[in-house]
């Protein structure tokens, strides 16, 4: 990936991108918070589908990893690509910190505790990444059956609308 190349893309001039991103490691670095920052707003959307009700918990989750190794594969891919380059990129490790605690929390809002809420991210992350790294395609009724057993793992009960979620000053 060059300045050039990302210009080109973006029919921009490549003045431009270098005007905002003076480095690669800064467009990079601004991509990956974009990209982490989109698909924590991906799922907070379908989150709140399970919390009104419109979908169950399982369907919500389920949906949500169909959809990351399905039309939104590419994203996730470069999104996973991304969060390899951070590791030897310590100033940003704290875009990825951020974001897997985002996650941890939503999850949180579902479960009885943080272990509970990071296990299950976890699992959930890892089962997307081995079927990007082995190439394969899982079918819905696989991530579903993925989601509801991993869910009956650590008894995540059911939201109801009328139950309002756990906040972190709700948890025993």
């Amino acid at each position: 990936m060059t300045h050039r190349a990302v210009a080109a893309d973006a029919g921009v001039s490549t003045a431009l991108t270098t005007y905002h991103f003076a480095t690669l490691d800064d467009l990079l670095q601004a991509t990956l918070l974009s990209l982490s920052v989109s698909s924590v707003a991906r799922l907070a959307a379908v989150a709140e589908l399970a919390q009104s009700g419109t979908l169950t918990l399982a369907d919500a989750a389920a949906t949500f990893l169909i959809e990351e190794l399905g039309p939104n594969r590419h994203i996730f891919v470069a999104n996973l690509e991304l969060q390899f380059a951070a590791v030897r990129r310590p100033a940003w490790s704290r875009v990825m910190a951020n974001t897997h605690e985002a996650f941890v929390e939503l999850i949180q809002h579902y479960v009885a505790d943080e272990q509970a809420a990071r296990a299950i991210f976890s699992a959930a992350f890892g089962f997307a990444v081995l079927h990007v790294i082995e190439g394969r395609n899982p079918s819905d009724a696989t991530c579903r059956r993925f989601v509801a057993d991993l869910l009956a793992h650590y008894d995540v009960p059911e939201p109801s609308p009328s139950r309002p979620t756990r906040t972190r000053e709700q948890q025993p």
